[in-house]
């Protein structure tokens, strides 16, 4: 991929700077153009929400507690509490990277209220293939 970016911007530089071939002629200034299609990755395709899009969100990964990663039989199951220390209810957005070493395998978003200065549960799922998998946490709250 470097590569692929490093040899269009050197066209690029040709087109802007006019940089000419060894028989004097200006190299062609049309880069080579091939269909691409972007999809979203399938270990992402559980979360419904960019993270840091919660309206006035704050850091929370202190809020949550009680965290497990196990295998289940479709895949991996985060579950875990989030205990709200405001005076105000709370929405909270739990993404969970499943990781394989330090390769993630498997993204997933939980959305849960909490009223104030109580706690909610939590459960996040990934169809993610792996014999010791874990969990990393991003975990956001913002007063409902």
């Amino acid at each position: 991929m470097k590569r692929s970016l490093i040899a269009l911007g050197l066209v690029g530089a040709c087109a802007v700077a006019g940089c000419s071939g060894s028989n004097g002629k200006a190299a062609s200034t049309k880069p080579h153009r091939t269909a691409t299609t972007t999809t979203a990755p399938a270990f992402a395709a559980n979360t419904k929400n960019t993270p840091g899009t919660l309206k006035d969100f704050v850091g929370a990964h202190s809020d949550a507690t009680d965290t497990s990663c196990v295998a289940g039989d479709t895949g991996w199951i985060a579950t875990g509490r989030v205990k709200n220390p405001t005076k105000n209810a709370a929405q909270y957005r739990i993404y969970v990277s499943f990781l394989d070493g330090v390769t993630t395998v498997g993204v997933a978003e939980s959305d849960v209220k909490a009223p104030a200065g109580a706690a909610a549960n939590w459960k996040a799922t990934v169809g993610a293939a792996g014999k010791d998998l874990h969990c990393i946490l991003r975990v956001e709250r913002a007063a409902v």
